[in-house]
């Protein structure tokens, strides 16, 4: 594979063919990887998306002068490396130093906080969740229990009748 040379790019913008050469035995494989995937997606993509296309379509088939075109998404620098696998699993690879203009790739989000398993199972302000503290079970057992003895001494005993051997209850 002859070398790539190093480029400045605009983000969004796709860059001028890059010509290379290759050779090898059977049909020829390539990857991409990128030092900065936010800024150049490490990925072999069709003509105009965001990553790297190689052209034309039979590039390491039939042909083996080929053009690199480089699409980045956002500003800033990127070491980008185009590796080759031919059938007979020789592989060769060629890297090209690219500076993007345009703005950076935005901030990550911060990854959510772990919760240590204590404190992810009940939490300590009740969460909506359903859970109950303790003290709130036992006071609702006190009144369920209050509840069912007082219900229990405004009852009168009803009486009892026999009605052809059977007894029912009024």
């Amino acid at each position: 594979m002859t070398p790539l040379a190093d480029a400045a790019l605009t983000a969004g913008s796709t860059s001028t063919p890059a010509a290379f050469s290759i050779t090898g035995t059977g049909a020829l494989h390539f990857t991409v990887t990128s030092s900065d995937p936010a800024v150049i997606p490490a990925r072999i993509v069709t003509a105009g998306a965001t990553g790297v296309s190689i052209s034309p379509a039979d590039c390491g088939t039939t042909t083996l002068t080929c053009s690199l075109v480089i699409t980045p998404a956002y500003g800033g620098t990127v070491d980008l490396t185009l590796s080759v696998l031919d059938g007979a699993r020789r592989s060769a690879s060629a890297t090209m130093h690219l500076s993007v203009s345009g703005d950076p790739p935005p901030p990550q989000p911060p990854p959510p906080v772990q919760l240590p398993p204590s404190e992810a199972t009940i939490p300590a302000h009740g969460g909506g969740g359903g859970v109950l503290q303790w003290w709130a079970i036992g006071v609702l057992a006190l009144l369920s229990a209050r509840r069912q003895a007082a219900g229990h001494r405004g009852q009168r005993a009803r009486p009892r009748h026999r009605d052809a051997g059977l007894e029912a209850e009024l």
